[in-house]
């Protein structure tokens, strides 16, 4: 009990020194709210302008885009780089890319699925 009853003094001390460092921790939590609702505005702001860029093509259930090969194909590497950007409106929407078959000439076909 005795124990008890010294330790009140420290706790006093120690939730003093707490109460005089709120207002300071009340701004920073105003701060950091702040903060967060600008960036879901940037954000929002990105995504309507993101979704203004009109697009080449719209797929749909079983599409497919065959892209025609260059004459020069035999001629040229082996490998390619590509990079092509996709939004699905499904949330389970798949895109599957499929090469030749063996003993076909290579050519890129590109699917789009909704069912997986």
């Amino acid at each position: 009990m005795n124990e008890a009853k010294e330790s009140i003094p420290l706790s006093s001390a120690i939730t003093e020194a707490l109460e005089e460092k709120r207002p300071m921790f009340e701004d920073r939590k105003a701060q950091l709210a702040a903060d967060i609702a600008e960036l879901k505005a940037r954000i929002a702001t990105a995504r309507e302008l993101a979704n203004r860029v009109p697009v080449g093509m719209t797929f749909v259930e079983s599409s497919n885009l065959l892209v025609g090969n260059p004459q020069s194909l035999d001629s040229q590497q082996v490998q390619t780089k590509m990079s092509v950007f996709f939004k699905t409106q499904d949330p389970d929407g798949i895109i599957l890319f499929i090469g030749n078959e063996p003993g076909k000439k290579p050519e890129v076909r590109l699917s789009f699925s909704t069912r997986i």
